[in-house]
């Protein structure tokens, strides 16, 4: 695992900015990564190639869900192949719907359950029956969890993909009720920003990690980039105000950089065209040498 391997997810139909489906492409030309030999693209899997012949067409729910679906089902495939070839992956998007993706295809990789830490602003956990906006960016949680429509639910395999218990969310502190309610109803453990200026980073993260691979046979983190403080990552479309500190965030994970447990992650919602001189692409490359300390050190 000395090599990481990205998967770009040009997604941005998932959500409201569209830009982000540029983010893959940007951060693949980033002068911000060192040793380069540390580093490879395994694939970018293209929403574009769903939307030749309709630029000037409004898209409905139907051909929205059915292209994301398409595009989760490539990067489903590519982070399977990956863990077969016994390779560290990590997804860079893209909008979040790039999660439902990522997680089915390691959930179907592995033996045993999988484990997962989600750093993120938002729960994530609507369907369409609760979506105000009906914006699939906002439902991999609950896909994840078997929840929604099965198109979503049932990618790669109709198996569930994650167990509530090996779940945790970090850095919450904009959400519905309803999305609320249903990680509530199922037993989802949930660390606001409140509970991290009450217990410290540090301290909700071990937590979160103890609990992630207490019964699991590999974990990894899906990291949706407004969890951090817009002060680091302004390139990103729904930031939220008092979020986590990326260096210290970056800090604490160096220590699992070696974990044979730690099977891939993933960073969501880059939009380069809303980055301020590059911070929010050095927040990802500080997350990246994060995870790789023991091979740069």
């Amino acid at each position: 695992m000395k090599k990481i391997h990205f998967i770009g997810a040009a997604l941005g139909i998932g959500g409201y900015h569209h830009g982000s489906s540029d983010g893959p492409f940007a951060f693949q030309h980033s002068t911000t990564l060192q040793n380069p030999e540390y580093y490879d693209w395994a694939n970018i899997i293209d929403e574009r190639s769903y939307l030749l012949g309709r630029a000037n067409k409004t898209l409905s729910q139907t051909e929205r869900l059915d292209m994301i679906v398409n595009v989760n089902t490539q990067i489903a495939a590519c982070v399977f192949e990956q863990i077969t070839l016994k390779h560290r992956f990590c997804t860079i998007g893209g909008d979040h719907s790039c999660a439902i993706g990522t997680w089915s295809g390691a959930a179907s990789a592995i033996d045993g359950d999988l484990g997962l830490i989600w750093v993120d602003a938002h729960m994530d956990a609507h369907t369409f029956d609760t979506s105000h906006t009906k914006n699939i960016h906002g439902m991999p949680v609950a896909a994840l969890l078997g929840y929604g429509d099965k198109k979503l639910t049932h990618l790669l395999t109709e198996k569930t993909k994650l167990k509530p218990e090996n779940l945790c969310l970090i850095g919450v502190r904009s959400f519905e009720y309803e999305e609320a309610e249903l990680l509530k109803n199922a037993g989802v453990t949930v660390y606001t920003n409140t509970d991290i200026q009450q217990e410290g980073l540090e301290v909700l993260l071990e937590r979160a990690h103890k609990q992630v691979t207490r019964s699991t046979s590999h974990f990894g983190f899906s990291i949706d980039l407004d969890g951090f403080d817009p002060e680091f990552a302004p390139g990103t479309g729904t930031p939220v105000a008092c979020g986590i500190n990326a260096p210290e965030f970056c800090r604490i994970i160096s220590r699992w950089a070696g974990d044979s447990q730690l099977i891939g992650y993933e960073i969501a919602e880059y939009n380069p065209h809303l980055d301020k001189d590059s911070i929010t692409e050095k927040t990802m490359t500080c997350i990246i040498n994060a995870f790789q300390k023991e091979v740069l050190s």
